[in-house]
């Protein structure tokens, strides 16, 4: 299963414009400006129909989508990127006291 998330692609950070708040607060009245939550299918829906629109005035608002429901939003000045434990590179402890007390790590 896909899930789509809303991001912000550009330096500045993630912001909505007055026209998204109040289609956003229109078709959901508990919907949190504040603290939106990125996988929410509202804000997706908004996002795709507004298109530029959607931005405040130093936001990008991208859409990306991940396989399952886990997933990070992490940013550099407001930059933000999505990651997922796929695409986490895990350093594995491979020894044979690591195996005998993990053995799930090494199935």
């Amino acid at each position: 299963m896909e899930t789509k998330i809303v991001y912000n692609a550009s330096y500045g950070g993630f912001g909505l414009s007055k026209q998204a708040i109040s289609v956003l607060k229109e078709r959901s009245p508990e919907f949190d400006e504040f603290k939106p939550e990125r996988h929410n299918p509202i804000l997706v829906e908004v996002v795709e129909e507004l298109k530029s629109e959607v931005n405040d005035t130093f936001s990008d608002l991208k859409i990306t989508q991940i396989k399952g429901n886990k997933y990070q939003i992490e940013n550099y000045d407001g930059k933000e990127y999505v990651l997922t434990p796929q695409a986490m590179e895990w350093h594995i402890i491979d020894t044979p006291e690591y195996r005998k007390k993990f053995p799930e790590d090494y199935l």
